[in-house]
Formats: C-alpha cells, sequence, structure tokens
C-alpha cells in the first residue's frame, strides 16, 4: 500500500494533466468553431456578391431596359438635387464612349450619355472607367425629349466574367 501523501500526489498529477488536457482541448474546439464560423460568413458574402452579379440578375436587369452597354466613362457632373444640403439625392449627367452594345441601338466607339441618380455624398468620381450599365429610354418633360437613364442599382464593374454573360445574353435574345 501506499501513503496517503504519494494518492495524492498521483491524484493531483492525474487531475493536472486532465485539465490540462481539457483546457487544450476546449481551446482546440473554440478554434475549430471560431473558423467555421468564419467560413460560413464569408461563404455567405461570397454568394451575395455573386448572386448581384450572377447570369439571373443580370437578364432580369436586361430585360427591363432599352440598352445595355460596355461604356467607358470620362465624366460624371451634378446637374440637380433633390433635398436638403446634406441629405436627399443628385442628378448626374454621365458621359462616355460605348466600348460594345449588348442591346440597342447605339454604336461602337460613339459618344455616349445618359442620366444616374445618386445619395448626396456619393463620389462622381465612382463613375468614371469601364462599366455595363443598363439604359432606360424615358421621356425628359423638361425639354420634350427622349433620353437614357440608368436603372437604379445596375451598373457593374466591366470584368471579363461580366462581359461573358453579357455576351450568351444577348445571343439567346437574338435567338428567340
Amino acid at each position: 500500500m501506499m501513503p496517503c501523501g504519494k494518492t495524492r500526489g498521483l491524484s493531483r498529477q492525474k487531475n493536472y494533466h486532465f485539465i490540462r488536457k481539457t483546457r487544450i482541448g476546449m481551446g482546440m474546439k473554440k478554434l475549430f468553431l471560431a473558423l467555421f464560423v468564419l467560413i460560413a460568413f464569408s461563404g455567405c458574402s461570397n454568394r451575395l456578391d455573386n448572386e448581384y452579379f450572377s447570369y439571373e440578375y443580370l437578364k432580369n436587369d436586361y430585360d427591363q431596359v432599352a440598352v445595355v452597354v460596355h461604356v467607358d466613362v470620362q465624366e460624371a457632373s451634378a446637374i440637380d438635387s433633390i433635398g436638403d444640403s446634406t441629405e436627399g439625392y443628385v442628378r448626374y449627367l454621365v458621359r462616355g464612349q460605348a466600348i460594345e452594345a449588348f442591346k440597342g441601338d447605339v454604336g461602337n466607339g460613339k459618344p455616349l450619355e445618359y442620366y444616374s441618380v445618386a445619395e448626396k455624398g456619393y463620389d462622381p468620381q465612382n463613375y468614371r472607367g469601364h462599366r455595363v450599365v443598363f439604359l432606360k429610354q424615358v421621356l425628359d418633360k423638361r425639354n420634350e425629349e427622349w433620353v437614357f437613364c440608368e436603372l437604379e442599382n445596375s451598373a457593374r464593374p466591366a470584368s471579363k466574367a461580366i462581359i461573358r454573360k453579357m455576351g450568351r445574353i444577348e445571343k439567346q435574345a437574338v435567338t428567340k
């Protein structure tokens, strides 16, 4: 038989190792859970981003407008505003050059201008560059002329993937 002191010492040693392993195990479980949650949320956000650029969303916007064009925007100038000095909306006249038309009668390489509305505080420099825009044709009652207006929240960056999808949508629309 072992004296009582030795039993307690072994017992403490075993408890120490058990507690240490449990703490490490709990730490690993927490780390694994945190990584799992991070991966799950990043997967959701990627899916939502991709949804906005999905074929279905692009096709839906394509069906709602008169013109879809890849445009190189050079200038956006504020021409009108609604609301007070800090809140409301600004109407911009956007000018650029048509690169490739996917729908409508817009000549490639021709100048293009259209109107877009954004919240006050939006930096008009964000309009600049290559974009795929979806344009409605509306009657400007002030001047009694037909103009193009951007479909709300429809402009996309002119990435290779979006241009490829727009080409597919255009081909399917022509064959119908």
